[in-house]
């Protein structure tokens, strides 16, 4: 019952969405359909936590993984194609309006659930590195798109180090994260449990930005297929 009740306040919730896509707003990855994509990727993380008992079948688990890289490559990718479109200066208020749409719903769930907002550690995630493309496309816009890039090759490079957690070798995420501990930790998600979902899929966000460097190109190439004939694809 509380299966199908869900699937229905998704469903609902997903025509409720529909509108017509802009003109202007085609193409590969645009905005509607990446918007369209993160919603429904939320949704499933939602279902996927509330409904799968732990511990949790192989084939979730890896959906699930799937799911959280999906939506950091989608991090990226979003934040650096809204920098290529325009350059804008920082902006506290909208990073702090981004930031709310992206934690409202979790901190709802912890009041209601009587849990720590870290104990959602999706949330704390995308906001990290909403924060970091959004810092790099801001505060380093004197510097171009490629090497901004190239800064959260770096910083994905170093959290990737140590990525076992061996407590005898250096972990510059341990460092990194270090001042935030308050913040990232609970009784119930220790702060090895946090380094070690920073480090999953720190790639991801990187992937993204990458694709976004690269989207004429790519949507060139995509084009240019459509002409190709199936055998040749």
């Amino acid at each position: 019952d509380v299966l199908v009740a869900a699937v229905a306040v998704g469903g609902l919730a997903w025509v409720a969405s529909l509108r017509p896509n802009p003109q202007g707003r085609d193409g590969m990855l645009n905005l509607c359909q990446t918007d369209e994509w993160k919603g429904v990727m939320q949704l499933c993380l939602l279902y996927y936590h509330y409904l799968v008992p732990s511990p949790q079948p192989l084939f979730s688990y890896i959906l699930a993984r799937i799911i959280v890289a999906a939506f950091l490559f989608q991090t990226g990718y979003g934040r650096t194609m809204s920098a290529l479109a325009k350059t804008s200066n920082f902006n506290a208020r909208a990073i702090l309006t981004i930031i709310l749409r992206l934690n409202l719903l979790t901190l709802v769930l912890a009041m209601a659930t009587n849990r720590s907002w870290n104990d959602y550690y999706f949330t704390p995630l995308v906001t990290f590195w909403t924060i970091v493309f959004y810092l790099l496309h801001t505060v380093g816009v004197w510097l171009c798109p490629r090497t901004r890039v190239v800064v959260v090759g770096v910083l994905c490079v170093l959290l990737s180090m140590n990525a076992r957690r061996d407590p005898e070798q250096f972990s510059f995420a341990a460092l990194f994260f270090s001042p935030l501990k308050p913040i990232l930790t609970s009784k119930s998600t220790p702060f090895d449990t946090w380094l070690f979902r920073s480090q999953l899929d720190c790639f991801s966000p990187l992937m993204g930005a990458v694709v976004a460097l690269n989207h004429e190109k790519i949507s060139y190439a995509l084009a240019r297929s459509e002409g190709i004939p199936a055998w040749r694809k």
